[in-house]
């Protein structure tokens, strides 16, 4: 399962934590927290690939921080492909490919993955954050995105709220449900299934493209 969290908000590691413990269920193995610059992510590991703690997230390489849920069911067949590319390996692990894959391809490693994940790169040379959603939207991913200010987790209840959102609230009313982008609050979105967002820190600027969805049916 797993809980991921990020946020550029100035909270202590401690604070980051108590968020963590609210959610605490989703990852028993391991929390951790860590703090790169202004960025602080943290995570609630499910051990089930590669149980050794060099797995443990949030996961470096490089410049690239990664915090991620979920599973990449093809994650052997992407790590031949960076092999042959020159890159090397020192876990097991799917997350360390998925990250690897990114480095290499960036938003293109969504192409390459099938799998139902949610994850967050934060690239601190460009100052930027990188969110993804697996195609059909397994893994949740929610995000709040105010003045510059972002915060994600995989669930609600860590993050900051205020005010609920009433369109949302009548769209429940009507469908017994609330759709993606909408949450429960106003200040709360849910990224889409097979979507991807890019937050520029330094700019305050914040981009979603689409990289999956089903095709339109042509009737015979």
């Amino acid at each position: 399962m797993c809980g991921i969290y990020l946020t550029n908000i100035p909270f202590s590691n401690k604070q980051v934590e108590q968020k963590l413990e609210k959610i605490r269920f989703r990852g028993p193995d391991n929390i951790s927290v860590l703090k790169n610059e202004n960025i602080s992510l943290g995570h609630l590991r499910l051990s089930i690939l590669d149980l050794d703690k060099r797995s443990n997230q949030p996961f470096i390489f490089e410049y690239l921080t990664l915090v991620y849920n979920g599973e990449i069911y093809n994650f052997k067949e992407v790590k031949n492909s960076l092999i042959q590319e020159g890159y090397s390996f020192e876990t097991t692990s799917d997350t360390e490919v998925l990250l690897k894959g990114y480095h290499a391809w960036g938003e293109k490693i969504l192409d390459r993955i099938n799998g139902m994940f949610a994850f967050a790169v934060y690239d601190e040379n460009k100052k930027s954050v990188f969110i993804a959603r697996d195609r059909l939207g397994v893994k949740p991913l929610y995000y709040s995105w105010q003045n510059g200010e972002l915060e994600l987790c995989s669930q609600l209840a860590p993050l900051n709220k205020d005010k609920l959102d009433q369109e949302a609230i009548s769209i429940y009313l009507q469908t017994g449900y609330i759709p993606s982008p909408f949450s429960i609050y106003e200040e709360i979105k849910k990224l889409p299934p097979g979507q991807y967002a890019t937050f520029n820190l330094r700019e305050n600027k914040k981009e979603t493209h689409s990289y999956w969805d089903l095709k339109e049916v042509e009737e015979s």
